[in-house]
């Protein structure tokens, strides 16, 4: 999967090494908040070269942002 992914980074001109581009993906974290009864997932900002995996890829990042819905704990109290 590494080799696809270094053939890749290299077809769209990433000089970063596999290795590295890895490495800052792997720092990509995420959490949970509740804030207004609303749960959002909410991850860190993409640091480097860690957007060339998703490019490389043919995806995208992931938004900041990647739910917002009702929080299950506020609506069990709301609803009863």
């Amino acid at each position: 999967m590494e080799s696809v992914l270094a053939y890749k980074l290299k077809e769209i001109g990433c000089q970063t090494s596999v290795k590295d581009v890895l490495h800052e993906v792997s720092q990509i974290k995420a959490s949970l908040v509740v804030s207004n009864g609303e749960e959002q997932i909410i991850r860190t900002e993409l640091r480097g070269e860690a957007n060339m995996a998703f490019v490389a890829s043919g995806t995208t990042a992931p938004p900041r942002v990647l739910e917002n819905r009702t929080s299950h704990l506020e609506c069990s109290v709301m609803c009863y």
